[in-house]
């Protein structure tokens, strides 16, 4: 087998220096990841809020189920109601005025 030589005269074959691989180790070139304007704009796609309004008879229906010790995440999932206004009603901060 012969050595071919390069422009500079030295033999490539049999140097024992291997051209250099990238990360696939394969030695073929990678392909550059495309590049984002730093113009574009993120799309955040939200869902939207639904808007559950109760009744006076279901917030008290809601107080009296509390009472008797019922999980508010049940609740709301009953009353289609956000847990965290549930737990407003729970503490008084939303509805004071129902008993």
């Amino acid at each position: 087998m012969k050595n071919s030589k390069n422009g500079n005269g030295k033999a490539n074959a049999g140097n024992g220096k291997q051209p250099p691989q990238n990360a696939t180790g394969n030695g073929a070139k990678a392909v550059p990841k495309k590049a984002v304007p730093k113009t574009a704009k993120k799309v955040v796609l939200q869902k939207k809020a639904k808007r559950t309004m109760l009744s006076m008879e279901q917030v008290r229906a809601i107080k009296k189920a509390l009472a008797k010790g019922v999980k508010q995440s049940e609740l709301a999932k009953k009353y289609d109601y956000e847990p965290g206004n549930l737990s407003r009603i729970a503490n008084n901060k939303l509805w004071a005025d129902i008993k």
